[in-house]
């Protein structure tokens, strides 16, 4: 039995060591995945900030752009009051200097000229701010 004693203690070591060798390589992978989740981590914690930062400068340009337009439209609305009211008022003091066909021509100058009206959200035309209908077209038939 001393011999069976013996050997059983290299038998349990062996088994041990095999075991412990699973364990570090088990141990070496769980540091490696680790690593590499922490890695994966800090990476997106960097594409959350640079997607606040693009965020918060979109929210800023989309302020400004909608800030521009306002401005656009209330410049092109007063352009058009101003020219419309200049148009109405060469066609009146015109009126008895010219002929029908040149006045005709005169307003179809005018037409290819000037922007076309502003049309509001639902399609109508801008309105002056006094409420009035923006400028009234001459007809040419």
């Amino acid at each position: 039995m001393s011999s069976h004693t013996a050997l059983q203690p290299e038998i349990d070591l062996e088994d041990l060591e095999i075991q412990l060798a699973e364990h570090e390589h088990e141990l070496i992978e769980m540091n490696s995945n680790s690593d590499k989740l922490r890695q994966s981590y800090n990476e997106l914690l960097e594409f959350k900030i640079v997607l606040q930062k693009v965020s918060l400068r979109l929210t800023d340009l989309e302020a400004t752009l909608d800030m521009g337009l306002r401005h656009r439209k209330k410049a092109l609305a007063s352009v058009g009051e101003h020219l419309s009211d200049w148009m109405n008022m060469i066609i009146e003091c015109c009126d008895t200097h010219f002929s029908d066909e040149e006045l005709t021509e005169i307003v179809e100058i005018v037409k290819r000229t000037l922007p076309p009206p502003l049309k509001d959200v639902n399609g109508a035309e801008a309105t002056k701010s006094n409420g009035e209908q923006g400028g009234e077209q001459m007809e040419t038939s």
